[in-house]
This record gives structure tokens, sequence and C-alpha cells, in this order.
């Protein structure tokens, strides 16, 4: 028998985009973006990047309660309770030649993206093993791949914060649009 071991859940579903991807639209001409800092990759961000929620900041509360939904399903699933989080979040625009360095969005504790505009052949989001030692190991490398997800408008994934992940160069000519955030949790 084999059995795996420190598993790292990983979420994704598809979000009903009928309210929320209208709420985005009405306001994704008024954002601000900015090119990133090289160090963390190639594309452009919303100003107010990493220290706000610009869900509040524009009043999105139908992509807020639609996340909400999202984010307890993967706790309850995970069977961990809390009385309430906080989060931060801001729209990435990549365009072709775009591209996201390896990262993590510690010390926060659960990570997600939000696709609001994706073809499904734009740049794939990548997370790497958690476990590096396997790679190093000629009798385990092969179990640890990274994992590769499509971007696909609406789809939703949730995941540990600690996960390293980054975003491969775009090569479609459409731009993509997502929406990324962090969680701190309440307990």
């Amino acid at each position: 028998m084999i059995e795996p071991i420190f598993e790292t859940p990983i979420y994704w579903n598809k979000a009903d985009t009928s309210k929320i991807n209208k709420s985005i639209g009405n306001i994704i001409d008024q954002v601000d973006f900015i090119d990133s800092n090289e160090d963390l990759g190639h594309f452009s961000v919303s100003s107010n990047t990493f220290f706000s929620d610009i869900l509040a900041t524009y009043n999105l509360k139908d992509v807020s309660e639609e996340l909400d939904r999202h984010i307890r399903e993967y706790c309850d699933i995970l069977e961990f309770k809390f009385n309430s989080y906080s989060m931060v979040s801001w729209f990435i625009k990549m365009d072709k030649g775009d591209y996201v360095h390896y990262h993590t969005h510690l010390p926060t504790e659960m990570s997600g993206i939000y696709y609001y505009k994706a073809t499904g052949d734009d740049a794939k989001v990548v997370f790497e093993c958690p476990h590096p030692m396997l790679d190093m190991s000629k009798v385990y490398h092969c179990i640890s791949p990274r994992w590769e997800h499509y971007a696909e408008t609406g789809k939703v994934i949730l995941f540990p914060s600690w996960l390293r992940h980054g975003v491969k160069t775009q090569t479609s000519n459409e731009t993509r649009i997502g929406l990324s955030f962090n969680l701190t949790f309440n307990v």
C-alpha cells in the first residue's frame, strides 16, 4: 500500500459570472494599472497593489460575496472553522510577452485568483511542488512535477499562500485580466 501524505489542497471551481463580470466590467476601465516591479516579472497591476482590498475600493460587493461562497466551500472541505477573515485584493493584467516569476504570498494564509477575462489559451498559472527534495531524488523525481492550470473566464483558484507559483509567458494576443487576493483568518 502507498499512502500519499502531506498533500497540498488546491481548490478550483467556476464562479457565477452573470453578475460579477458585469460589476467588474463597469469599473475596470477606471482602474489605474501600473507596471510591476521587475523582481516580480513583467505585467501590469492595479495601483493599490497588495495593501488594500480593491473590491472594497470599488464597492464590488457581489464579487466579494461570490468569492466568499468559494472560500467557505474550500474551508468546509478542509474542515477549517473560522469567525471572519480580512482580504487584500488587486487586479493583474497580462499582455503578450508578460509573465510572473515564482513567488509566495506569505505571511498570509490563503491566496486566490479569479479570472475576469481569459480565453483558456492564455498563460497558465504554475504551482511548484512544495517538497523540493522529491525533485532531487532519482527515485521520486517523477512524482514532483509542477502543476499547471489554464486561465479561463470565471474560474476561481484557492491555495495555501506558502505555495510557490508563477505565470508562464503570455503568448496570446488577447489581454488577460485576473483578480488576485490574499486572506488572513480570525478563528
